[in-house]
């Protein structure tokens, strides 16, 4: 975290001091786990170049193409990324994403670490979704260190691949099976939205190993086929009250559609409450998480809970 910091300040001195954007104003923006707690040791980089306009301001596909042809210029000369791919994205408004691999020293390693960097444009969801989860973070820190266990957990076992259960699904999963505890040690996500400012403390007291048992427990049981997992309004809703638009969780005239009706898992994203963050995740995926959680679950307690969830995958069967 502290060098994707270091990283971040460097990249933002270089390109905001360049004359190619110098002309076109903006400036470089954190997103992702770096700046809510939630960064594994070696989490990505998420960056965030907004340009003079901000939220309101809108721009077309010419625009968009041109600052990330002078970002991707710019990350060469400055980094040497030769490989800086970029792709742009037929959207309202239109996006742009540039990836590429970037040399972190590592604290831990004398040897560099390479670390994925996503640095995209005007994408205002990703530093909404990163500001958020910091809040829920705020509340009670037995989410953050819940969340960096089994994201831990998660990464070691493989399920960390594409159509499966990304970061940030898994974070809004535990979110809401801690919403489940006895006394819920998190509230609906939409109270922590609209009124706490200054979040009273959880009346639980149940210790780290208890809630990632709890984790592991609850979503072995889930009945995935028939319901939805939906931490905005912390209730667990049938895929078909959702679906027909009288879920509690969305205002009244909220449209769904497909998002949850046919997805593998119906998740919904407690800030766009008609989106699925999971609606890609494959059916694969799913039995895998699945399986995995099962085993855990005829050895993990709460006091051995650390040991089983960093241990390596042959050792789990």
């Amino acid at each position: 975290m502290e060098d994707s910091n270091r990283f971040f300040q460097v990249l933002s001195q270089a390109l905001l001091l360049s004359p190619e954007l110098s002309d076109l104003g903006g400036r470089l923006l954190q997103t992702g786990s770096s700046i809510n707690g939630l960064a594994l040791f070696d989490s990505g980089c998420d960056l965030m170049f907004e340009f003079t306009g901000g939220w309101n301001h809108t721009y077309d596909y010419t625009t968009t193409r041109l600052i990330l042809v002078v970002l991707q210029s710019l990350l060469y000369a400055k980094l040497g990324m030769k490989n800086a791919g970029f792709e742009l994205f037929y959207s309202e408004p239109i996006l742009g994403k540039i990836n590429f691999r970037h040399a972190f020293p590592s604290t831990a390693d004398p040897l560099l670490t390479y670390k994925a960097v996503t640095l995209t444009v005007n994408a205002y969801s990703e530093v909404v979704n990163s500001e958020f989860l910091g809040r829920v973070v705020a509340y009670d820190d037995r989410f953050r260190q819940v969340t960096l266990l089994l994201k831990y957990w998660h990464s070691l076992s493989g399920l960390s691949r594409e159509r499966s259960i990304g970061s940030y699904p898994l974070t809004l999963m535990v979110a809401f099976a801690l919403q489940q505890t006895q006394p819920p040690l998190l509230p609906p996500l939409q109270l922590i939205l609209t009124e706490y400012s200054s979040p009273p403390a959880s009346e639980n007291r149940q210790s780290i190993g208890e809630l990632v048992v709890h984790f592991i427990r609850y979503y072995v049981d889930f009945d995935y086929e028939y319901d939805c997992i939906c931490p905005r309004s912390a209730q667990v809703q049938s895929r078909a009250v959702l679906c027909s638009g009288d879920s509690s969780s969305l205002e009244e005239e909220t449209p769904v559609g497909a998002q949850f009706e046919d997805a593998v898992i119906a998740l919904e994203d407690p800030l766009e409450p008609t989106k699925n963050p999971l609606v890609d995740c494959s059916a694969e995926a799913l039995h895998d998480f699945c399986h995995l959680l099962g085993a855990l679950a005829k050895k993990v307690t709460p006091e051995n809970v650390v040991l089983e969830l960093t241990r390596p995958l042959d050792q789990l069967f």
